[in-house]
């Protein structure tokens, strides 16, 4: 979550009220895969945001085919941060000196690589729909890992800009008030376009998983939600935001100029931003939505987050109906945004337990190695010929 040090670094230097405001509804923005991304999406879906606030916000769906990336994940234990990986064999095969005299190629030219075999790829029978919402800050794309993923399983993808992310037009979030009915007139649009395979499933990440719980109570009900390392309040999660690791051993902390958790700038920060937005944000609070869900949630966490702590997401799951928590350990905040390896096994189970009601075949083929205090993990559907410490994983 690299644009989290954007926020904060910048906090340090000019810590008022309205700047703070500021950046609760206009986040800077990234969208680390954007280039890669764009070879799979089959259909575009932009809908016009209503009057007073205008805009626009859009969609990309990626229809389920054996697209089989590798995932790679490595961290090491009691410390939080890890480095991530993805890499498309299968589709350019292993891609050495032929790619490029160093062995290498520009993201750009494996986009037009990617295209060209993505061509050839008939799509397959979606087994259902997933609706990926993504983070502050972060744009669509941010999910392309978890959206092929899913597509190679068979899920039918949908990643989604909602206002004030990626390409949306509409520049204000609203952390879950507005969003709540434009996401209902997607899943009506996907609906009317013959594009919401039954069953649908909400999957967020941090800030997308509190817009996803609150968009499941009452409005639009899915066939089950996946949180991972959601938000409880807009007031607390600022706090923490400030606080996290990513400043926490800085100089702007040393030196004092990273408010307090009981200052009065936060407040007042709330109002001034919900004023831009033009909401109540001291309502966008997905610990009181929660227990309206009526279809099935699993929430993900990590032992090290300070943003979304296990204390936070355990809370939550207990005022929802139908919760079940999986928590990772040693890792923080940034590093669950693309834990695919680490996820895969609860994932695969709970949705085949809860959301699809039958056995799946084998989709987490796991390959850990433990080497002086790090942890890699790597997934593919594909592995080849396996390996002593491979794991597959039967339901």
């Amino acid at each position: 979550m690299v644009i989290g040090v954007v926020f904060l670094g910048a906090l340090g230097g000019c810590v008022t009220p309205s700047w703070v405001g500021r950046q609760i509804v206009h986040p800077p923005q990234s969208d680390a895969f954007r280039v890669l991304a764009r070879p799979f999406y089959a259909r575009r879906i932009t809908l016009a945001v209503p009057p007073p606030d205008g805009g626009t916000i859009n969609a990309a769906v990626i229809d389920p085919a054996p697209y089989d990336p590798t995932i790679s994940v490595g961290y090491r234990k009691n410390r939080p941060g890890g480095s991530f990986s993805i890499g498309f064999v299968h589709l350019l095969g292993q891609c050495k000196t032929r790619c490029s005299k160093h062995g290498r190629i520009s993201w750009t030219k494996m986009a037009a690589m990617l295209r060209t075999r993505i061509s050839r790829i008939a799509p397959t029978k979606p087994i259902g729909t997933i609706i990926l919402l993504t983070g502050w800050g972060m744009g669509k794309a941010t999910l392309l890992p978890w959206a092929l993923y899913f597509a190679s399983w068979g899920w039918r993808t949908v990643l989604v800009d909602l206002r004030g992310q990626g390409d949306a037009r509409a520049p204000d979030l609203t952390w879950g008030l507005r969003d709540r009915h434009d996401l209902k007139r997607l899943i009506a649009t996907l609906k009317h376009e013959r594009l919401l395979a039954s069953p649908w499933v909400y999957f967020g990440v941090s800030y997308g998983a509190g817009v996803a719980l609150m968009a499941s109570a009452r409005k639009t009900e899915p066939d089950g939600v996946i949180a991972v390392s959601p938000w409880s309040s807009i007031a607390k999660v600022i706090v923490r935001f400030s606080h996290s690791s990513f400043v926490s051993d800085t100089v702007w902390n040393v030196f004092g100029l990273i408010p307090g958790p009981h200052s009065r700038v936060w407040p007042k920060a709330l109002h001034h931003a919900g004023r831009l937005a033009g909401v109540n944000l001291a309502k966008a609070r997905p610990a009181a939505w929660v227990g309206s869900i009526r279809a099935p949630v699993l929430y993900l966490g990590g032992a090290a987050d300070r943003i979304a702590p296990p204390s936070s997401i355990q809370r939550l799951a207990r005022n929802t109906p139908h919760a079940e928590v999986v928590i990772r350990p040693f890792l923080d905040h940034a590093s669950l945004f693309a834990d695919v390896p680490g996820f895969c096994r609860p994932i695969v189970r709970w949705l085949s337990r809860t959301v699809l009601k039958r056995p799946v075949h084998a989709v987490c083929r796991i390959t850990t190695q433990v080497r002086k205090n790090r942890i890699h993990e790597r997934w593919s559907r594909l592995a080849g010929k396996k390996k002593p410490d491979e794991q597959p994983v039967s339901q």
